[in-house]
């Protein structure tokens, strides 16, 4: 047995996350992390945040969290990894809630337009590609009563079942 937990440790913080565990006077009620690996990222990471897939729409950037309570009050909160010092940088809860939903909004709309065959894996398809949609099919077949997402089997008629044989070897 190469490794076996026996006690958790004493005073362990059950929303910790390792290296990167928020500091105990981040306040996540009214700010959202996100975590940067300092240098110019932390600068580019403040700057307005174009939200991909929704044409037009940004978000205020990131602030760089101070962390008031410690001994430095008013210094940056950072945190050394191997794969380099990262600062901890924060924006308004509401804020991050609505990117997420808008985030979310924007995977909703590209599901429908797969479903509708208007994308085949998010890329468009034109009119005359082999695809049929559901009012493609509704059209051809004659059946208006087909709900969106409805899938018709093809009848498939003179059906025989040929089974083949089983091999056997011998010795």
């Amino acid at each position: 047995m190469a490794i076996e937990i026996l006690k958790n440790p004493l005073k362990r913080n059950p929303t910790s996350s390792g290296p990167l565990t928020l500091p105990p006077t981040f306040d996540t009620q009214k700010y959202a992390a996100k975590w940067v690996k300092t240098g110019p990222a932390v600068a580019a990471a403040a700057e307005r945040e174009y939200l991909v897939g929704a044409e037009g729409v940004t978000a205020d950037g990131w602030l760089v969290w101070k962390d008031g309570d410690s001994s430095v009050k008013g210094r940056p909160h950072t945190v050394a990894l191997q794969s380099g010092e990262h600062t901890l940088l924060c924006r308004d809860r509401h804020i991050q809630d609505a990117v997420n939903a808008i985030y979310g909004n924007v995977g909703k709309e590209r599901m429908q337009q797969e479903r509708r065959g208007e994308t085949i894996g998010g890329i468009p398809v034109n009119e005359q590609s082999g695809m049929l949609n559901d009012a493609r099919l509704a059209s051809v077949i004659g059946s208006d009563n087909l709900e969106e997402g409805d899938v018709v089997m093809n009848v498939v008629e003179n059906v025989k079942r040929v089974s083949t044989p089983t091999l056997l070897t011998s010795t």
